[in-house]
């Protein structure tokens, strides 16, 4: 029998993938948009009358245009924190900020950031806690993932920015089986979609069910102590959520 999920990190796996579920179509809209697929012309009856069959099909893709010209204005050049009374403590964690940045080559990455918050109104950026994960040389920073916002989510306390719980949710497609990573400020929690494998002379596949089930790393703890206290899932908002269509 498999064990039970603990009634609060159950709730949360609820509330947070339901309201993935709500944003996604938004998103899928606006990348649509953003792609150019408008689905239906601007082009209507006085233009078609005027030039007869000449433009039934033209659109004009403007939306990519806004997007990238905010975009090329969003490159970071370094970083600069505010004094606190030793210049010399100041340039080390200007430096050491520069340092993580560059080690996680996220000159290049950053990009794919800003566009899906512009785009969708919001993008993630996941700092991973454990240190066997850090990266760059010696291992001296800690590792930064970009995440798209129709697989993450967080959840702040009302009225605050403080974050109480975030998601990471993914399909594995040549599975056909979901995957969720449920954050909270003491533990981390890996999930997997219930269902059934089977296999037959046809081949082999999964049969999802509707709930989720603890996923187990062989020699790994579970849950993961999260010794950062604090959500790692950080939001990159460029506006509010996105309403739903």
């Amino acid at each position: 029998m498999a064990p039970t999920i603990d009634p609060v990190s159950e709730k949360w796996l609820r509330d947070l993938t339901d309201e993935l579920d709500r944003r996604v179509p938004a998103y899928e809209k606006a990348e649509s948009y953003y792609n150019g697929d408008q689905g239906k012309r601007f082009v209507e009856t006085g233009y078609r009358e005027l030039f007869t069959q000449a433009f039934q099909s033209y659109c004009e893709n403007v939306c990519a245009v806004v997007i990238e010209t905010v975009d090329q204005r969003l490159d970071v050049d370094g970083f600069r924190f505010p004094s606190q009374g030793d210049a010399n403590d100041d340039d080390s964690t200007d430096t050491a900020a520069w340092r993580i940045w560059q080690d996680n080559a996220l000159d290049a990455r950053s990009t794919v950031a800003h566009t899906e918050a512009l785009i969708k109104g919001v993008s993630y950026v996941l700092v991973d806690p454990f240190p066997s994960q850090r990266v760059g040389p010696d291992q001296r920073s800690p590792k930064m993932t970009i995440e798209r916002p129709d697989e993450a989510i967080v959840a702040c306390r009302p009225g605050t920015t403080e974050r109480v719980a975030g998601l990471k949710r993914w399909l594995d497609a040549p599975a056909g089986r979901w995957f969720a990573t449920l954050y909270l400020p003491d533990r981390i929690e890996k999930y997997q979609q219930t269902g059934t494998a089977w296999s037959n002379q046809f081949g082999a596949g999964w049969k999802p069910g509707i709930g989720w089930e603890r996923r187990q790393v062989p020699g790994e703890a579970w849950p993961l102590p999260n010794p950062l206290g604090i959500v790692p899932l950080v939001p990159l908002v460029s506006e509010g959520p996105p309403r739903r269509p």
